[in-house]
């Protein structure tokens, strides 16, 4: 039987071939390829959000036509259809923007200083697949990166250190002691039986590990962005004050970490992010979306922030607060509350999850 490879693949396989010790795995090192896409790419493009970006490249006239073009009314007989978000697929500058998007994406999964090494000086930047140097190859984990259209390739390389550390924070946050992760696992069956991936704990941990960092933390905000009215979104507030006024305070960064839930209810990790970027600031307390407006702030608000302040001790029960964004027609409003002492002693140690939970106060929170 003859296999033929198509050129991308080729270069792929000859890319990762050509890492720095890419096959050295001596001393626990691990490598994980990771194979996923962007889910509706074209359906979920936020035209508020692209016609921002379409302003930093091409005339401000010429962004609002761009963006106005798919922003219509659609018939057919007697069928109609709103486009409110995502671009209409034949336009002639369709393309353009799919890929001008799409670098956006890659930029939000690469980040901008990992991306720039990639890419390489614009006076001599790197060919496909290659770097400057070994010492910018191995400064990140992230060693390659490919996308066709949608459908994107990440290849990371770890230490045996950084893999036991990402293993052991994926286990916290969803123990599995008899080993149930393994059933239904996403392994490929094009493959003879005996050539496919073994499925061992330790591989499985891992690859389930890289996949939900990636998946969660990076891209899901920005191509699911223009549905936060129908799933949730949350993200922990940084900002600074003025040296002349400490009372005041101005939000600088939004930080969006791991997490999951449904339209009514979302769950963050107790950890807080720990970046350079973010040492010059001050926590602020965190933000979340909501499908409609409460009179109240929810028994789960004030769960979440009192285990988050149990757990990291930065965050101060008077500077900190939770902002609620309720979507509502035509626009969303924003609600800031206080968790006051007796609520922060109830929301550390309440358990239950329901809408009406034993001890709920109005006096445990300031609005």
């Amino acid at each position: 039987m003859n296999l033929v490879l198509s050129p991308s693949n080729c270069l792929q396989s000859q890319g990762i071939n050509n890492l720095q010790d890419v096959w050295d795995v001596g001393e626990g090192e691990c490598n994980v390829l990771l194979e996923s896409r962007f889910e509706k790419l074209y359906e979920k493009i936020d035209l508020t959000l692209l016609n921002r970006l379409l302003r930093l490249i091409v005339d401000h006239n010429i962004a609002d036509y761009m963006t106005a073009k798919n922003n219509v009314v659609i018939n057919y007989k007697d069928m109609n259809h709103t486009n409110s978000y995502g671009i209409i697929r034949g336009l002639q500058f369709a393309s353009f923007v799919t890929q001008y998007y799409g670098l956006v994406l890659d930029l939000l999964v690469l980040g901008l200083h990992r991306a720039s090494e990639m890419a390489g000086p614009p006076q001599m930047p790197n060919e496909f697949l290659t770097f400057q140097d070994t010492q910018t190859e191995t400064s990140h984990p992230i060693r390659l990166f490919c996308r066709y259209v949608d459908r994107i390739h990440l290849f990371f390389r770890f230490s045996a250190d950084d893999a036991k550390d990402l293993i052991q924070r994926y286990l916290t946050e969803h123990p599995d002691p008899n080993n149930e992760n393994i059933v239904g696992y996403n392994n490929k069956k094009c493959w003879p039986r005996d050539a496919r991936m073994r499925l061992m704990k330790h591989d499985k941990n891992k690859s389930k590990t890289t996949y939900l960092l990636y998946h969660c933390q990076h891209c899901r905000q920005l191509h699911h962005l223009p549905n936060l009215r129908i799933g949730g979104g949350a993200g922990f507030l940084y900002g600074v004050s003025p040296p002349d006024n400490p009372q005041v305070k101005e939000i600088r960064c939004i930080v969006m970490p791991p997490q999951w839930g449904t339209h009514q209810t979302i769950n963050l990790p107790n950890l807080l992010p720990n970046h350079q970027y973010l040492k010059d600031m001050e926590p602020l307390g965190w933000i979340h979306t909501q499908p409609n407006e409460l009179p109240q702030l929810s028994p789960q608000d004030i769960s979440t922030h009192s285990k988050i302040m149990m757990d990291n001790p930065v965050w101060d029960g008077e500077k900190t607060i939770v902002i609620t964004c309720s979507f509502t027609p035509g626009s969303c409003s924003l609600t800031a509350y206080k968790l006051t002492p007796s609520g922060f002693e109830w929301g550390s140690k309440n358990t239950d999850k329901g809408n009406n939970p034993k001890g709920y106060l109005p006096s445990h929170y300031e609005r």
